[in-house]
């Protein structure tokens, strides 16, 4: 549903993934979790960037991510904007959400 979101919304705005569970226990990348990540999005046909989060990124906001997916949008100032989702929507109910922000 993300791809679909990103194809429909491609000229207005930006779809990321963040990568949340591919570090090891240090806070370090694992490669084998980073390679099964892409083999996955692959096998999906999910085209968006997806980006690994960094150990600030991870301590500031992954912390509080309980769910997945979990969803937000940021401004083009990176300051959150809106709510926060958690679980799957369809691409009609994402474009009534991104529609109303934009």
């Amino acid at each position: 549903m993300v791809e679909e979101v990103s194809v429909k919304y491609n000229d207005k705005v930006n779809v990321m993934g963040l990568l949340c569970d591919v570090q090891k226990s240090n806070g370090s990348p694992d490669e084998d979790k980073i390679i099964k990540a892409r083999n996955l999005m692959s096998a999906a046909e999910a085209n968006f960037t997806n980006i690994l989060a960094s150990k600030n990124i991870y301590s500031a906001v992954m912390k509080d991510i309980s769910a997945v997916p979990t969803i937000f949008f940021v401004d083009n100032e990176g300051h959150l904007a809106g709510k926060v989702y958690t679980g799957g929507r369809s691409l009609a109910a994402w474009s009534d959400i991104i529609d109303e922000m934009l």
